[in-house]
């Protein structure tokens, strides 16, 4: 495998694990949400500010108003989130260790 795979792989890798910490810290403050009455540590303030510009968009488009107050953003995104990686990253990684190139 070439250098230029090995760096591909590399990048494709870190995109990876970036997208799995934002399906936890998604997963986290979907949790969190069901007990309003619980004072908010700062660690989840860092969890909201990181999540927010994900879930954002997705909520404008699906308003809990239309979903009878069931906010549906964490679920589209955890989706959107995977599906970028199956259909992708997956094709892009295989085809540089299977197939010898881009």
């Amino acid at each position: 495998m070439s250098l230029f795979q090995n760096i591909i792989l590399g990048i494709i890798k870190v995109v990876e694990v970036l997208m799995d910490l934002e399906i936890a810290l998604i997963v986290i403050r979907a949790i969190f949400s069901w007990f309003p009455g619980i004072p908010f540590p700062r660690i989840l303030r860092v969890v909201w500010i990181l999540t927010e510009p994900v879930l954002r968009p997705l909520r404008r488009l699906v308003s809990p108003w239309k979903t009878g107050g069931i906010d549906l953003s964490p679920i589209i995104a955890i989706f959107l989130i995977w599906a970028i990686k199956v259909v992708f990253l997956d094709p892009i990684k295989l085809s540089l260790i299977y197939g010898g190139g881009l």
